[in-house]
């Protein structure tokens, strides 16, 4: 028998895959009502369908399905994304406005949690011309969010020069950006830019050793002790294939537990 990816990378849930499944579900009930029309702090719960969708999106990824509606519930996510960042639901409430109108002075908006999961399930669902208008949402007025040193703001930025590649109208000053994310500090953010760089390139032999280098840091220092099982798989560095793949790049050949690790449309029955 095959054995299943969370084996691979010798996780196991806390607690049984159907009471998971129920949380979820709670979870989608709750974030419906929440979001209904004209509810007022909207914010929390749209970040949270969101990240919920790449949570089932990843147990099946990890061999607990076959799960109903992967396909079905990633279109509905795209949706989501493009309402959060394109929609009118926030001038119901100054809360909600202060997180997406950028044309507050007041501002403080909140995209990053946001932003790498709509990315995962627009490449996952093929829906590049949806990315691209949700990017099309950033400007050169987007900064960084707190994050209270959890993320690098070299990290972040990598993300906007993503959005910028992207989007249909190319953000100033972020062919500027991988300059600094390169002179980071900090590992994370110089691999993944190494990663998305060569597949940009479209350099086989580059993306190789980068995906297999920036999977590789995740698992030895992002993936350590974590209960969540969105975090034992590397859900940045799998968005960063599906463009390699769009750009005409091959899956590499990878040690078994990298492998295991990464997200795509084939380990999730869409390919």
């Amino acid at each position: 028998m095959t054995q299943r990816r969370h084996e691979i990378l010798g996780r196991k849930l806390f607690d049984p895959l159907d009471v998971c499944l129920s949380v979820l579900a709670q979870g989608d009930a709750l974030d419906a009502e929440q979001t209904a029309v004209g509810s007022a702090r909207q914010q929390f719960a749209r970040e949270s369908e969101l990240r919920r969708t790449v949570a089932y999106t990843v147990l099946e990824h990890l061999g607990y399905g076959p799960l109903p509606n992967v396909s079905a519930r990633l279109n509905r996510g795209v949706d989501r994304a493009l309402e959060y960042f394109l929609g009118d639901w926030w001038r119901a409430s100054d809360s909600d406005a202060i997180a997406l109108d950028k044309s507050r002075p007041d501002r403080r908006l909140r995209w990053f949690d946001v932003l790498p999961n709509a990315l995962l399930i627009g490449g996952l669902t093929g829906r590049w011309d949806d990315l691209a208008k949700i990017c099309s949402w950033f400007d050169e007025t987007i900064g960084m969010e707190y994050q209270g040193g959890l993320i690098e703001d070299t990290y972040m930025q990598l993300f906007l020069c993503i959005a910028s590649n992207l989007s249909p109208t190319p953000m100033p000053g972020a062919e500027g950006m991988p300059a600094k994310i390169k002179a980071s500090r900090t590992k994370r953010p110089k691999l993944l830019c190494a990663l998305w760089e060569a597949a940009m390139a479209k350099d086989q032999k580059a993306f190789n050793k980068a995906l297999k280098d920036s999977v590789n840091h995740f698992l030895k220092v992002d993936a350590k002790n974590v209960p969540n099982a969105s975090f034992w798989v590397a859900l940045h560095p799998s968005f960063v294939w599906l463009l390699a793949e769009r750009n005409g790049l091959a899956f590499p050949e990878l040690p078994p537990e990298i492998d295991a690790a990464i997200v795509r449309r084939q380990s999730i029955g869409l390919a």
